[in-house]
Parts: C-alpha cells; sequence; structure tokens
C-alpha cells in the first residue's frame, strides 16, 4: 500500500435511515455481520456501521471502492457480485444499486445471493422499474428456479430520486 492508497476516515457521510434501512435493519441484532454489494462511494456502508453493525463490503469498480474506503475508514473488496465468496454466511445483504434481475443470469445472481445467506436472513433488493412489475417478476424466477429465498416485504420509494426496495428472507429449502 503507497501513501495515496491509505485509508483515512470521512466523516462527512449525510446517510440517514430511509424506511428500507429501517425495515431491513429490523430484522437484525445488533452486532450482525452484514454483507454490502454494490457498495458504491459508502453512504450505505457507513450507515449500517454507524448503525452497530459489523459490516463486509464490496464494489466491482476501483473508483468508487476507493470513495468508499476514504469515506468509511475501512476496506472494500473491489469485485461483482458473482465473485463473492465466503467461508461463512452473513446474517443480512443489502445491495446499494439495482441488480439486473430480469437478464438471463438473473436466477445464477438471485442463487449466489442465498449462498451468502444465513437461512432466516434478510436480503434487500433495490428496484430502479416499477416495483409491482419487479415483484411479480421476481417472485416468479424464484419460484420457477426453485431459489431459495421469498419475498416478504415492500418499500416504495419516499421520492423520487429515492430507489425502491425488495426485503426478501433466505428460506431453508
Amino acid at each position: 500500500m503507497t501513501s495515496t492508497d491509505a485509508i483515512t476516515h470521512d466523516t462527512a457521510h449525510p446517510a440517514g435511515p430511509t424506511p428500507a434501512h429501517t425495515a431491513f435493519t429490523a430484522r437484525l441484532t445488533t452486532g450482525a455481520h452484514l454483507l454490502n454489494l454494490d457498495c458504491g462511494d459508502g453512504v450505505d456502508l457507513c450507515w449500517l456501521r454507524d448503525a452497530g453493525f459489523r459490516v463486509t463490503a464490496c464494489e466491482p469498480e476501483l473508483a468508487q471502492a476507493r470513495s468508499a474506503s476514504r469515506r468509511s475508514g475501512q476496506a472494500v473488496r473491489v469485485c461483482p457480485i458473482a465473485g463473492m465468496r465466503s467461508v461463512l454466511p452473513y446474517d443480512g445483504i443489502w445491495l446499494s444499486r439495482p441488480a439486473d434481475l430480469a437478464g438471463h443470469k438473473a436466477g445464477d445472481t438471485l442463487r449466489h445471493l442465498a449462498t451468502l445467506l444465513k437461512p432466516g436472513a434478510p436480503l434487500a433488493l433495490p428496484v430502479a422499474t416499477d416495483l409491482a412489475a419487479a415483484t411479480t417478476q421476481l417472485a416468479e424466477r424464484l419460484e420457477q428456479d426453485e431459489i431459495p429465498l421469498a419475498i416478504c416485504a415492500e418499500q416504495p420509494a419516499q421520492s423520487t430520486a429515492a430507489l425502491s426496495y425488495l426485503l426478501l428472507i433466505r428460506t431453508t429449502a
């Protein structure tokens, strides 16, 4: 690590709890180990960590990972969702950016996310499209591909700039 790569904590992160954050964290215990995928510039990472959770963060773009590291003061893994591996399953996963759930690899992505979770653990998926249509499409995909996830809540966007979220739970199947 060079001096230009050193992580310096930037305490200026304005993230506050959104209704989606609140619904997600209500299913967790303090100190739970979370995975923040596609963490972007680290706003959600900081909020989740400041709320008392242990957070492992992952971002596929190096520049964004560096930004998240500077903002949070912690290392951020540089890898896509499909490349994320863990020996122990997580207590929850928060995606900070929408994943392509309509593409031909959506089933593989969802199945992979399920393998990273403990049974009963929540998965927060941001939705950039129509929430009702996304919910229907995702429910069909989960059933058709026999993916061990179940939709348990919808969190509509609170503004035009915000994302809607679907909250899923890892089933035991």
